[in-house]
């Protein structure tokens, strides 16, 4: 009984998951994990040097932007890991691009 190529590689992939979960780490190292885990589900991957790289990118940033960051990135299908752009609830001030014409009318009329 021969088995499929592709599902013997899954195999493999999950026991060695399974076997890197067992192994004591920290958030900080689950939280990557969860980000290679999604990389390698999309048939993408990083070389050492990459990997490297992005720790070294994020090692300034709390466990909680890198959170919130690879859920933002996972939920948007992205290829890279971005943070979420800070929302502004609408809230308008001067300093902001006016990007519609009532914006600028708006803005216009406050001066």
């Amino acid at each position: 009984m021969d088995t499929d190529p592709q599902e013997e590689e899954e195999k493999e992939e999950e026991k060695e998951y399974q076997e890197e979960k067992e192994v004591f780490l920290s958030f900080r190292d689950e939280l990557f994990l969860k980000w290679f885990a999604y990389k390698k589900e999309k048939k993408s991957s990083y070389t050492k040097i990459g990997k490297l790289q992005l720790l070294k990118a994020w090692e300034q940033k709390s466990d909680e932007e890198l959170e919130k960051a690879i859920n933002h990135s996972i939920s948007n299908n992205y290829q890279g890991l971005f943070e979420p752009k800070p929302q502004n609830n609408g809230n308008f001030n001067n300093e902001q691009k006016l990007g519609t014409s009532a914006a600028r009318m708006e803005a216009a009329r406050n001066f």
